[in-house]
Order: C-alpha cells, then sequence, then structure tokens
C-alpha cells in the first residue's frame, strides 16, 4: 500500500516490471503505457500522465498534472497498462494509494 497526502504533487519515477507471453519485457521502445486513478466503487478519480524516463532501462514516470487537493480520503488503485507494439495490452499487478490529510496546509 503507497500512502499520498491529499494536495501533494503526485509524481512517481521507477522501473517497470512486466511478464508478456512469459518472458520478462527488456525493452519498451514502441510500448506506449497508460494509467488512472480509482476510488472502491470503480469511479475514475485521475487519469495519469506515463512517460518514458528510458524505455531500454524500463524507467517510467507517473505523475498527475492537476492539483490533488480535490482528491477523496480513503483507498484507491492504480495500475499500468501498456499497449505493446503489435497491439497487444498487458498490465501491471494493481497497487492500492491511501489518500490521507494533510496536515500542513
Amino acid at each position: 500500500m503507497f500512502i499520498h497526502k491529499r494536495g501533494d504533487t503526485f509524481d512517481l519515477v521507477g522501473p517497470v516490471s512486466l511478464t508478456f507471453d512469459g518472458n520478462p519485457v527488456q525493452d519498451f521502445t514502441g510500448w506506449v503505457p497508460s494509467a488512472q486513478l480509482r476510488n472502491t466503487a470503480d469511479d475514475l478519480v485521475a487519469q495519469f500522465v506515463c512517460e518514458w524516463v528510458d524505455p531500454i532501462a524500463r524507467s517510467l514516470r507517473v505523475y498527475y498534472p492537476g492539483s490533488t487537493n480535490r482528491w477523496e480520503l480513503g483507498c484507491h488503485e492504480f495500475d499500468v497498462q501498456f499497449t505493446a507494439p503489435n497491439g497487444a495490452v498487458v498490465s501491471t499487478r494493481t497497487t492500492g494509494i491511501e489518500i490521507v490529510k494533510d496536515i500542513t496546509r
């Protein structure tokens, strides 16, 4: 479970690990990522922007360009969905995000 304080900038950068056809993907060149944040009722909370820092090193940036001030408190989920150059769609495991109140405003 990942914790995010409402109102803080949402910006994650890190390595991607994904298996496709039983093999780990070693190079994401040409793969298109997308990601959304949804609450437990499956309502869309945010459409994230995804961009490769380095597709060969499998480094991805996922961020929200707007304010998170209105995100509801509580449990949410997101994953990253990738569309391969051949059109196949593969997603990462779902990650839980707890949106919590920010004390310093």
